[in-house]
Parts: C-alpha cells; sequence; structure tokens
C-alpha cells in the first residue's frame, strides 16, 4: 500500500458545509460531493459525526478509484424540537478521513489520514418562520443571507432589529409551528402521532408554562387555535406560570379575530391572571377597550380600529 505525504490533500469535498432543510417530524436530507485528488491510487474514506443519534450517512465508508466521484447522502432523523440554534450548528459536526488504500478495497484508514471537516447549517421556510415567530431578528438576517429566496415567505411583522430575549426553551415542534401559524404542518404532526400521546403533545408545556394554543394565540394564529381547540381538544382555559390564558394574551394584543375565535368556543373570560387581572383589564389598560361603555366583568369588548367585539 502507497503511503500519504503528510497534509497531503487526497479528497475534495464540493460543499462547505451539510446544509439541512430542517422541518420538524420528518426525515431530512443533505447531499455531499466527494471527489478523489490521487492520480493513481485509490482514496479509502470514512465518515464520523458528533451526533450519531441523530444523522445517518449512507455510505458511512468506502473506497475511491484515482480522480473518481460519489454522492454521500446525510439524513437526519425525524426530530421533535427545531434547533437550539440555527442556521449554524454549535454543536453538529461531520469528519471525512482520508487515506490511500489498496486495491482490495481494504477501506481501514491509517493513523496519518487526511481530514476533511464540516460544520452543519439548519435552513429553510419552516426556521424562518420560526424565527420571525421568535421575534429573533439574527436568525431571520443569518437566513436569509444563506437563502434570499425566501423573503416572500417572511411575515410582514417580521422584526427588523435583535429580540432582546432568548430564544424561548422548552418549545416542541408543535409550539413552533402553532406559533408561526404552520396550519398544514401542525395537522401533519398531529396526525402522525399515536392517538394516545396526542394529548400530551397538544398540552405541552413549555420553561414559561405555556402551551401551543397559547403561544399560537400570542402570535395571533387563530386557525391554529382553532385546530388545536376543536379538532384536537387543546384546553382553550389552560393558564401558563403568571397565570395568563389564550384568551388573555389575545386581548393583551387587541386581537379582534383571536378574541372572538375563543370566546366562540367557550372560553372563560372571567379568568385572572396571578396578578388578579382579567382579558378585559387588560384590554383596557392597553387601550383596545372603549372608555365610553361599561360593560359586565364577564363580557368581554375589544376594540381594535374601527372593530368592536362583544361577545
Amino acid at each position: 500500500m502507497e503511503t500519504a505525504m503528510a497534509g497531503e490533500k487526497l479528497l475534495e469535498v464540493a460543499e462547505s458545509e451539510v446544509v439541512i432543510e430542517f422541518k420538524p417530524g420528518t426525515k431530512c436530507r443533505s447531499t455531499l460531493h466527494l471527489r478523489s485528488l490521487h492520480p493513481s491510487s485509490a482514496v479509502a474514506f470514512k465518515v464520523q459525526t458528533s451526533s450519531p443519534a441523530k444523522f445517518h450517512v449512507n455510505p458511512p465508508a468506502g473506497v475511491l478509484p484515482p480522480h473518481a466521484s460519489a454522492a454521500l447522502h446525510v439524513i437526519l432523523r425525524p426530530q421533535p424540537h427545531p434547533p437550539t440554534a440555527f442556521p449554524r450548528s454549535p454543536s453538529d459536526r461531520f469528519l471525512i478521513k482520508a487515506s490511500l488504500s489498496s486495491d482490495r478495497g481494504d477501506s481501514a484508514i491509517p493513523s496519518h489520514a487526511h481530514d476533511v471537516k464540516l460544520k452543519v447549517a439548519y435552513v429553510g421556510p419552516f426556521l424562518l418562520r420560526h424565527a420571525a415567530a421568535l421575534g429573533d431578528a439574527a436568525a431571520v438576517r443569518h437566513l436569509l443571507r444563506r437563502q434570499p429566496h425566501l423573503l416572500p415567505l417572511l411575515p410582514p411583522e417580521a422584526p427588523a432589529t435583535p429580540a432582546a430575549a432568548a430564544t424561548p426553551k422548552g418549545w416542541t415542534g408543535v409550539h413552533a409551528v402553532a406559533a408561526a401559524g404552520e396550519l398544514e404542518e401542525l395537522r401533519r404532526m398531529l396526525e402522525e402521532e399515536e392517538e394516545a400521546a396526542v394529548v400530551e403533545v397538544v398540552e405541552a408545556r413549555d420553561a414559561e408554562g405555556r402551551t401551543p394554543v397559547m403561544v399560537a394565540a400570542g402570535k395571533g394564529q387563530q386557525r391554529c387555535v382553532r385546530e388545536l381547540v376543536e379538532r384536537w381538544g387543546a384546553e382553550k382555559d389552560a393558564r401558563s406560570r403568571d397565570g395568563r390564558t389564550a384568551l388573555y394574551r389575545g386581548a393583551s394584543n387587541g386581537d379582534v379575530d383571536t378574541v372572538a375565535a375563543l370566546l366562540e368556543m367557550g372560553a372563560d373570560a372571567g379568568i385572572a391572571t396571578a396578578r388578579g387581572r382579567t382579558p378585559l383589564d387588560v384590554a383596557r389598560d392597553k387601550g383596545h377597550v372603549s372608555r365610553s361603555h361599561v360593560i359586565p366583568s364577564h363580557h368581554s369588548f375589544i376594540k381594535l380600529s374601527d372593530r368592536t367585539l362583544l361577545d
């Protein structure tokens, strides 16, 4: 077997990183294109990853004839949660080790192998909407820098400056798609759940005690609110750690459509927060209630522009 000179480059990878178009709950794929750089000997390669529980690589090892090329398929196994950081992952890495191989197809990698290191980037429409829903302007900018063609998908109310708060912790995939208004993706995710697990999924809590219904209501995604409550039986009057309900969040935003949907589905407008404030109280304090009207506390009266709602 020939030996490789120290530092000799034996293998070229066309891609500078592993780019994953992320969607929760589905297999996400990426392809790497390898090319042997040696003019006369076969090059053996072996792929290693820092996250073997998450990624499947096909083939994980092989031998390339001189100047030959091959495709390497990377599969991200279905993940229920969005990446904690994106586009660039701080923890996911790939290492492709290469060395000269014998004609027998021996793919063992000797100790002086040439290494190609690749980082992982998570991109795609789902993460763009997710970042916008979280108010993570830095992530939005980085995603659009990589994929400018996704700009038309960006919600018009997306933030122009970085959010002061950190990305919420403890969100499930259902939290994320509900907050982003991804109705079809929400349906698909829940339809694929086992029937016995659906209740647990739709009532999952994040670090602040918010359910998917609450985050959807807070983002004005009333279609996702209806889907979760009417079809999947989500609790419409659930309260987060601070006692806020989905109705309270909609009222705080002056969101007529979300408030109307929740009241129509029987949400209780009299539930108060830990500080004793009802949805009507917060709507009045923020100027969404006409002060020329006196309304019993068990009613909700929300005014947005020239629109008025009284249950």
